[in-house]
């Protein structure tokens, strides 16, 4: 994913949908003031998905925390195979 303040798509529910299916993650997060438009285009053009974390303006050095927060409880809610 990469993380963007103008992104449609919150990151919860596809955060989610990845943990459910098993998603290797990558996450692209950009300096204070936010990625450019440019820099976005080339994210989606390397194969990330656009993701928001909604209104919240995190600092960068909170970014990686508070995602790989996100993911820990997003993979630990996954349903879990029966067999």
């Amino acid at each position: 994913f990469v993380l963007y303040e103008r992104a449609a798509v919150p990151l919860a529910p596809a955060l989610a949908e990845a943990a459910h299916v098993r998603t290797p993650l990558a996450l692209a997060a950009g300096p204070e003031g936010g990625l450019s438009a440019a820099e976005v285009d080339a994210a989606r053009a390397a194969g990330f998905q656009e993701a928001g974390l909604g209104p919240r303006i995190l600092r960068t050095e909170t970014v990686p925390a508070a995602v790989l927060g996100a993911v820990l409880v997003a993979r630990q809610l996954r349903p879990r195979a029966t067999g």
